[in-house]
């Protein structure tokens, strides 16, 4: 009778380790999985996360370029401005001079009559 018991006891020992290694297969297999969707899960966040950055840059690079041409405009309007004033400055200053000289004409005859009437009023007395 103890050789029965030992070998229902083996059995039920081999059927036990049988269970041990299927359930120790299961568990790995589950966590392999787990790993595996894991890693899916981080890649789909990385390329979610490389296509918003992505996203982020061409609406950077638009505004760029929007900006510089906004830039381009004032800087020409600017040369523009710029190009006029000096022109209205050097007209204005051009009429200033004439004037200058008008009346550097106007003083010097009034100059010259001023000693002629001078002259005459000495002469006369």
């Amino acid at each position: 009778m103890s050789h029965i018991d030992l070998n229902s006891f083996l059995e039920a020992l081999a059927a036990a380790i049988t269970a041990l290694g299927g359930g120790y297969t299961l568990i790995r297999s589950l966590w392999s999985r787990h790993k595996a969707n894991k890693g899916a899960y981080r890649q789909e966040i990385l390329k979610e996360a490389k296509e918003e950055a992505e996203k982020f840059k061409s609406g950077l690079e638009a505004k760029i370029k929007d900006l510089e041409v906004e830039f381009k405009a004032r800087q020409d309007d600017l040369e523009k401005d710029l190009i006029n004033t000096k022109t209205i400055y050097n007209s204005e200053i051009k009429l200033l001079g004439q004037r200058i000289q008008e009346l550097r004409q106007d003083i010097q005859v009034q100059h010259t009559s001023l000693v002629n009437l001078l002259t005459k009023l000495v002469n006369s007395k």
